[in-house]
């Protein structure tokens, strides 16, 4: 199938976000044997169409001749990335935490799925305990966190 498309200035700026941060949460935790090389040859498939296109101020050639992000907007994608990361950092360690918190409480509540009334039930006190913890690391941070053994 071949497809043509246009894009103006700000919808390029949109496809090299997509394009990046896909590949980011791809393969940003893989090592180099782990890598989804599909998504390696897709990236250099699209930064090369845009480089042969002219797009030559957010695209490179890098020192190996492959196709890359143009370092300063690389750095600008990378400050959302430290952004993302910030945010699901604290969101999964309060959801974690608020979990643990409930079944300790609720231990007669372990491995059933609620349904209904129940489900509804279950998110409104996990939902409770998390605030808890939203409001301890807001004002504290991780001062008073400690593992106890």
């Amino acid at each position: 199938m071949k497809i043509i498309l246009e894009f103006d200035d700000a919808t390029v700026t949109q496809l090299l976000k997509t394009v990046f941060f896909g590949a980011w949460m791809k393969n940003a935790t893989k090592t180099a044997e782990e890598r989804d090389p599909n998504m390696d040859s897709f990236v250099q498939y699209v930064l090369g169409r845009l480089w042969n296109s002219g797009e030559k101020t957010r695209v490179c050639v890098n020192g190996e001749g492959l196709f890359a992000f143009a370092p300063e907007f690389e750095e600008v994608l990378f400050e959302q990335v430290d952004e993302y990361d910030q945010d699901i950092f604290w969101d999964e360690l309060t959801d974690q935490l608020a979990r643990r918190d409930y079944y300790q409480k609720n231990p007669s509540r372990i491995g059933k799925v609620p349904e209904g009334k129940a489900a509804e039930d279950l998110v409104t006190a996990i939902e409770r305990e998390k605030e808890k913890f939203d409001k301890e690391f807001e004002e504290r941070g991780v001062e008073r966190l400690r593992i106890v053994r």
